[in-house]
């Protein structure tokens, strides 16, 4: 895919962009989504659900995700339920954590394991909304895939996205994020962008995609030759 620059408005709101948060007032905080265990676990997502009525479902290209995998979910109204079960696949239980560096300190609001012995799903939350905003429309969904190339995990990388009223730098400052991430983005206004940066300048590739309503829309990829990879979509 050609490169080619960022919109400009998001480029200005990335220079003004302050830890996660961008230049709206009633912007709702970070909340992410961690499953961890073996390296490797399979697990199944069933759904997250915001507290403005959106539910966003996680349908892999092909078989169950991986742990570890990370979902963000930018720009949502809280509370944020996120739904996870047991892939047929596992051998052992999957811990899940729910954190946001927004709120108490970025430590674990929320846990729960994925059973071995069981397919009932296990729930976590947010808790409740640390700012009240309006509720606002949702449509449509917006999904950022961050991956490998060749499926390793871990592979470092920086991230910012966001729309004309603000961007959340999701992995900057003292956070990096790692392959395979998930990002789910709310109530775009106008246009969209997502910036991923690799952090290590070696011979590992890094894709993006973007889906619009689980429609593949954007493309890139970060190499050794060029650490950046956009994706852009107009609302």
């Amino acid at each position: 895919m050609t490169k080619r620059p960022g919109a400009l408005v998001f480029g200005t709101l990335l220079l003004a962009a302050c830890g996660s948060s961008g230049s709206n007032p009633c912007r709702p905080p970070e909340a992410n989504f961690s499953v961890q265990g073996t390296t490797g676990t399979p697990f199944r997502v069933v759904e997250f659900v915001t507290a403005d009525g959106a539910h966003h479902l996680f349908a892999p290209a092909s078989g169950d995700p991986l742990a570890p995998h990370t979902f963000y979910l930018l720009n949502a109204m809280w509370p944020i339920v996120g739904s996870f079960a047991r892939s047929a696949a596992a051998t052992e239980p999957v811990p899940v954590f729910v954190r946001s560096p927004d709120v108490n300190s970025g430590d674990v609001l929320s846990t729960a394991v994925i059973p071995i012995d069981s397919d009932s799903p296990v729930t976590l939350s947010t808790g409740a909304a640390p700012i009240d905003c309006p509720v606002r429309r949702v449509a449509p969904e917006l999904r950022v895939e961050v991956f490998s190339n060749i499926g390793l995990f871990n592979v470092p990388f920086t991230l910012t996205v966001g729309d004309v009223t603000g961007a959340f730098l999701a992995c900057g400052l003292n956070r990096v994020c790692g392959t395979p991430t998930t990002i789910y983005y709310d109530n775009a206004q106008q246009s969209f962008d997502a910036i991923v940066t690799k952090n290590v300048a070696d011979d590992q590739v890094i894709n993006l995609q973007l889906y619009v309503d689980g429609v593949l829309r954007d493309s890139d990829h970060a190499t050794q030759d060029d650490l950046t990879a956009k994706v852009h979509f107009d609302l």
